[in-house]
């Protein structure tokens, strides 16, 4: 069985890395977005279990932090300013009981396998 994951990500080329990475891993990607207000009109109908995100969206609608904590599935984070978000990746863990991991761009192909399988064995205990 495959796991329905959904990615968000305002940059068009890492999104289809992104989707591309996760197929090799025999997820279905069942929705791929570049801004938060597709993403919520289409989340409900395809149901997806697990999610990917980039952090800095150029949206005025609304964050990926917003959306997660919004829809609080197991999640990674992946963008270059990490940093800046730890305290709400941190307290959506704590006060929503959400498996959250993060990642740095710029990554290899080798490290967003490693997290992925981390978050996979980790949104298992939530």
């Amino acid at each position: 069985m495959f796991l329905k994951a959904a990615l968000l990500d305002d940059n068009k080329e890492q999104l289809l890395k992104n989707q591309q990475l996760l197929e090799q891993l025999r997820l279905s990607v069942v929705l791929a977005c570049t801004n938060s207000q597709a993403f919520l009109n289409d989340v409900k109908t395809v149901q997806p279990e697990i999610l990917f995100f980039d952090l800095n969206l150029g949206d005025s609608y609304m964050t990926d932090m917003e959306v997660a904590f919004e829809l609080r599935l197991p999640v990674l984070f992946v963008s270059s300013n990490t940093a800046q978000y730890i305290k709400e990746m941190e307290r959506l863990k704590r006060d929503f009981d959400v498996c959250v991991d993060h990642l740095t761009k710029p990554f290899s192909d080798a490290e967003f396998f490693k997290n992925h399988r981390t978050l996979l064995e980790r949104s298992t205990f939530f």
